[in-house]
């Protein structure tokens, strides 16, 4: 069995009683894993690494505009393709996807004023990003329950979107957006899970009264 294309997704949502919001919508295209997994040996997958998003405070704004990684520089100057390892875990039965080198890969938030500006950081995949070692050829997908709200906001500045509010399919809505902070009002909507600064880079966020949640959604193509 191997893996022939992948996409995962991730919707990160904080906000907080202080006015803070942030807002980043994470997504993973995953080429094929190449050789059969069938031992402990690890087997790598090419990816790219999308992101998207927005927030603000009351004195700033920050926006995340549609970018991309699919290579990285080391510290010896080389530059490497992002890869994850699939790995077959015998004694659990499981195949999993782990990122190469997690936290370690950001792309940038620009701010106004500019002292707002920031690095993010790739997220890491969470723990049940996995498959059952028996599981026959073809898709296996998973999506988190529940999902952010997003509201269009009329701004003669900037066109107007159509975005369906309380979409049970959030990893659809926002795939292809063009997501651009002062046109759009994010809620937290339900289901996901809390997902905080361990995997995260919440820009300013409060210590206390603040909530942050992320929906992972995962589509994985199998060939025997």
């Amino acid at each position: 069995m191997i893996i022939t294309t992948a996409w995962v997704d991730c919707l990160l949502v904080a906000n907080s009683t202080g006015g803070y919001n942030d807002f980043q919508h994470h997504q993973w295209a995953i080429g094929p894993s190449g050789q059969q997994i069938s031992s402990a040996t690890g087997n790598y997958a090419k990816y790219t690494w999308s992101l998207s998003g927005g927030g603000g405070n009351n004195s700033a704004s920050w926006n995340v505009p549609p970018q991309s990684m699919s290579s990285f520089t080391n510290t010896a100057n080389i530059t490497k393709p992002l890869q994850l390892e699939v790995r077959l875990d015998t004694s659990l039965n499981k195949i999993t996807l782990t990122q190469d080198t997690p936290l370690s890969h950001q792309l940038q938030a620009f701010g106004n004023p500019k002292s707002q500006n920031h690095p993010v950081d790739e997220l890491v995949f969470p723990d049940d990003l996995s498959l059952m070692a028996n599981t026959m050829p073809g898709p296996t997908s998973h999506s988190d329950p529940g999902g952010p709200t997003f509201t269009a906001q009329l701004d003669p500045k900037q066109p107007l979107v159509a975005v369906p509010t309380g979409s049970t399919a959030p990893m659809t809505v926002v795939a292809n957006l063009i997501l651009n902070y002062d046109t759009f009002s994010v809620g937290l909507g339900s289901g996901g899970r809390p997902w905080l600064n361990k995997n995260a880079t919440l820009w300013q966020m409060p210590t206390t009264g603040s909530t942050a949640l992320a929906w992972w959604s995962w589509t994985i193509n199998l060939a025997p």
